[in-house]
């Protein structure tokens, strides 16, 4: 069993940007970047390759090393609040500037974040009126990716103030990693109720805030920015991630409603029980992958105004609309009929192929797109 996390760590992937940023960051502590590279073994013509990547290895020590090397205990936040300015993430951090509005632009940088990295991930629940994003790290992974992770919350924070002119204020966050000697700037940036060595890393927000209107919101500029998005996502390499094979079963078994668990083992070729066991050792479980799954297809189809609701609710294998209704809120806060509406009036309708108006439709799974059958299940 201690095996499995080593071969996930060693098939995982950041982006060549990542490592640019902690260089350029060390080098304003007077540390030479083009050392400090060679040192994790990266090469000038692998750091100038804007699509690049690095191992995740690499990286897990990059974050661990340059803090301590620099001396600097706050390293991850202070480079988050510094690239949300620098467009260190230009892909997840365009598609948030974009977007008409914070939460939109939130969730759908979830679905771009393994161009960021692939070891972990995040999710963003809507309960009530709480909002809370959470970060999946792998406890062996919790300390040294200490400041990886304060960079992330850093860095949404601080865009998040900046692309719509106002502070966010902040309910709660709670860090995975033991309290670092001083947290005086963790309580600027985030607020005073933080914890920390907790079971898991989450930051809390009134849900109300995710309504905020980002000042640069650009319909076209972000239909350009996904277009790249979603060719760099198709060319990241499969990885030994059950989790990732898991993800692809459940998009193939929505073709058949096959989603069950016992379904996805066999098309995976093993008992449903190491199936679980596996799943739970990479710290999810099929429950939440086909969740995922379908928030992801449901902001895809919800998007193309030539499928109906209740197809979209069919082809995702819900029992009836209402179910469908009920899971969209909660994964985005919002209605999807109301979604969909306001994504209509923020991006005005452009000349398709053959002279019609709209975007071009996803594809959905194959198979029908008639009225939902009374014997899909949720």
């Amino acid at each position: 069993m201690g095996a499995a996390p080593d071969r996930e760590l060693y098939a995982a992937s950041a982006a060549m940007q990542i490592a640019r940023a902690i260089l350029l960051a060390a080098s304003t502590y007077g540390h030479d970047g083009a050392a400090l590279a060679a040192r994790f073994g990266l090469s000038p013509e692998e750091l100038a390759d804007p699509d690049g990547r690095i191992p995740a290895p690499v990286g897990v020590a990059m974050w661990d090393q340059v803090p301590r090397i620099v001396g600097d205990e706050h390293f991850g936040l202070h480079l988050g609040t510094r690239a949300s300015d620098a467009g260190a993430l230009p892909i997840v951090g365009y598609v948030v500037q974009t977007s008409p509005t914070l939460g939109e632009g939130i969730t759908r940088a979830m679905r771009y974040q393994r161009l960021v990295q692939t070891l972990n991930r995040a999710e963003l629940v809507v309960a009530g009126h709480a909002a809370r994003l959470t970060v999946h790290v792998r406890p062996q992974h919790t300390e040294p990716l200490r400041h990886a992770v304060d960079f992330a919350l850093a860095y949404l924070v601080s865009l998040a103030g900046r692309i719509t002119g106002a502070p966010l204020p902040v309910r709660r966050v709670l860090f995975g990693h033991a309290a670092p000697a001083r947290t005086d700037e963790y309580v600027a940036l985030f607020g005073h109720d933080l914890a920390f060595g907790g079971p898991r890393t989450q930051l809390e927000l009134d849900a109300r805030e995710l309504e905020r209107p980002v000042l640069s919101a650009d319909a076209q500029l972000r239909a350009l920015v996904e277009r790249h998005a979603e060719a760099l996502l198709a060319r990241l390499p499969a990885t030994d991630s059950l989790a990732e094979r898991t993800r692809a079963a459940l998009v193939e078994g929505l073709r058949a409603d096959r989603t069950g668990i016992d379904d996805v083992a066999r098309a995976l070729r093993m008992s449903a029980r190491t199936l679980q066991r596996r799943l739970r050792d990479e710290h999810t479980t099929h429950a939440l992958l086909l969740d995922e799954v379908r928030r992801d297809l449901a902001l895809r189809y919800v998007a193309d105004a030539s499928m109906t609701l209740s197809e979209v609710a069919f082809l995702l294998g819900f029992s009836d609309q209402t179910t469908f209704h009920r899971a969209f809120v909660r994964w985005t806060g919002h209605a999807p009929g109301a979604h969909r509406k306001r994504l209509r009036a923020a991006a005005p309708e452009r000349p398709g192929p053959g002279g019609a108006t709209g975007s071009p439709a996803p594809t959905p799974p194959a198979g029908s797109r008639g009225s939902p059958s009374p014997s899909r299940r949720p």
